[in-house]
Formats: C-alpha cells, structure tokens, sequence
C-alpha cells in the first residue's frame, strides 16, 4: 500500500498513516535487532547493559542454533518491512497471508519469551519488553491495514482472532506448565558438598570464608563479575575460592576453556589462566592451549582428565537447574551466606562486609 500513488485526499486518512506508523516501527525494529545480533555475535554488550538484560543474555532462552534470538528477530523484522513497502498490487492473498502469519508467529513467540523471563529467571529485561512490544504493535498495525483494505479483509479478520485466541492459550498453558523457581534461593540452601564441585573437596577448609562462582567463560557478565573477585581476592587471602563450570549451551568453546583451566590449576595457574580468559587476551582456544604449554609441561592424558571432570561437572550443575550465570555465593567463617548474581551485587556484598568491619 505504501507503493501505490497517493492523492491528496488519502494522504491523511488511515489508509495512509497506519502503513506509514507500521514502516516506522519496523524500522526501529530493525535498527535494535541488527546492532544488538552484531554486538552478541562479537561477545560484546548488546543494546541493554542492566543486570536483567545480562542474566538473560547469559541463560539458554537467549540463543537458538548457536545464534542470538534477537538475530532472528531482525531477519523477521526484516521481511516484514519489505513486504509492507512493496506495491500493495504486487502481493497475492497468499503472501498477505504468509505475512500476516509471520506477524501473528513473531507476537506469540515474544510473549512467550517474556513468560519465561518473569517465571523462569524471574527478571524484567527493558530489551525484550520494547522488542516484544514492537511486534505487538507492528502486528496491530499490520492487521488493521488488512482490514482496511477490502481485498484481503477476510485474511484480517481470521489472523486477528487467532491472535486472540491462541495467544490467550499459549500464554495460559505455558505459565501453567513451567516450573517457577529461583536460582538465588536454590544455590542458597545447597549443602557444601553439593556448592563445591566434588574434586575440590579435599581442599576446603570449613574455617575459612569461602566463595563460589557458576560461571562461563564466553559470558560477558561472568567477566565483568571475575574482575571484581579478583580485586578482592588479592587482599583477602584468607578467602577460598572455587569455580564451577555452568557453561551455557550456545558457548560451543566455554567448556574446552574451562578443561584448560583445570589443567592450569593443577599447576598453580588456574587464576592467571582466567585472568586471560576474562580480559579476553585469547584470539582463540588454540592461543589458549599455546600459552599453557609455554607456562607448563602437560600431557594429552591430563587435558583428556580436565575435560571429563569439566563436562561431569556440568552435568551436575544442569541437574540442580541451574541455568543462567553468574551465579556467586559467599560464606563466612560462621556459616552466613550471600548469594548474587552480577559484579553489582558482588559490590554491595563489600560494601556490607566492610561495613561489619
């Protein structure tokens, strides 16, 4: 519709602003998603920086294949904006159809997401609610420009009430379906045996405060978190520190990362090692493995061993669903614990701990 030669007595009628508020939004659209795929595919911040954007950048609900969501979010946006400024002539009922169909897709499956956001990582991500209400409001928008136009009103009418009908049934079946829980309160109530992966065992020392990091070595906020650790610990070495490997599905190199820093711990390297990793000194694993064979002799049986601890401990962390990261605990000498989920949280556990002293 937007192709078609305009009169001046249409151009400020429905017919024409609708499409054009429509062309606005999916431009937007476009716009968000292409800088935020290009940022995450270059590990780098994305377009939100707050602690609910980065839990939900660093769980399993923000990739699919290996690729950010938010890149298939952009190839749909994209499509639909070609199809809205095509001659509205030139497209067969079929292709309204298969438009309107990826509209009404594009709103289910964002609203969707946002449920698995409150429920499962009981978050508030500011991206995903624009980005999810963009779609709604291009599918709106999209609809009454079918319904306006007299050609394809029947296509606007049965899209419009399957929008309100499964909709409505999706989003009931799948807030009935999931299982809310928190990751903090979970992490909270785990026996020591259980927070301290089973190899490290032998080195904890009940009298000591002790400090545990689920973690990822492809995730942005498990580096931002590293560093502040690091700061700490170098004047608190009275601190024990201990890795676990919660390497997220979409990270295809997190584990093969996290057996070199098993191997470099055996040989008193393991914190230098993910200094490295954290500042991203590695172009890639083979410049990860290089370095490790200049810092020290091991062998192949060795980085074979790391690996299977590495997966197993994985597993592990998987079973006690634990599925976004960071995820630290700290616990005193006297058994109180804080649990956190980001640097910022980690900076008021300072802040509290210097405030007790």
């Amino acid at each position: 519709m937007i192709g078609e030669e305009l009169n001046t007595k249409t151009v400020f009628s429905g017919q024409v602003l609708i499409p054009l508020a429509r062309v606005i939004t999916l431009l937007f659209m476009v716009a968000l998603t292409c800088f935020d795929s290009i940022s995450k595919l270059l590990k780098k911040s994305g377009v939100c920086y707050s602690d609910s954007c980065s839990k939900v950048d660093a769980s399993a609900y923000s990739y699919l294949l290996g690729l950010p969501l938010s890149f298939y979010a952009l190839l749909a946006s994209v499509t639909l904006l070609l199809g809205c400024l095509l001659p509205d002539r030139s497209l067969s009922i079929k292709v309204k159809t298969a438009l309107q169909a990826l509209g009404f897709a594009c709103v289910v499956i964002s609203i969707l997401l946002q449920l698995s956001n409150f429920f499962a990582l009981k978050v508030v991500c500011s991206f995903c609610i624009v980005l999810a209400g963009s779609f709604v409001l291009q599918y709106l928008l999209q609809t009454v420009t079918a319904l306006l136009d007299y050609s394809s009103r029947p296509v606007g009418h049965t899209v419009f009430a399957a929008l309100a009908t499964v909709t409505v049934l999706a989003s009931g079946a799948f807030a009935f379906v999931s299982k809310p829980h928190d990751v903090s309160k979970l992490v909270a109530k785990l026996p020591v045996n259980q927070l301290i992966m089973e190899n490290d065992l032998r080195f904890y020392d009940p009298k000591r405060p002790l400090l545990v990091l689920f973690q990822d070595f492809e995730c942005h906020g498990c580096s931002e978190l590293w560093r502040s650790v690091r700061g700490f610990a170098k004047d608190h070495s009275e601190v024990q520190i201990f890795i676990r490997h919660a390497a997220l599905p979409n990270h295809k190199q997190a584990l093969q990362l996290s057996a070199l820093f098993e191997v470099a711990a055996a040989h008193q390297q393991g914190f230098e090692f993910a200094d490295k990793v954290h500042l991203q000194e590695f172009a890639d694993i083979a410049s990860a493995r290089e370095w490790l064979s200049q810092k020290m002799s091991f062998t192949e049986d060795e980085l074979q061993n790391a690996k299977n601890l590495v997966y197993l401990d994985n597993q592990v962390v998987r079973k006690m669903r634990i599925d976004s990261v960071p995820i630290f605990v700290f616990e005193t000498a006297k058994g109180e614990r804080t649990v956190g989920a980001s640097s910022r949280d980690f900076e008021r556990l300072l802040n509290t701990l210097d405030a007790m002293q």
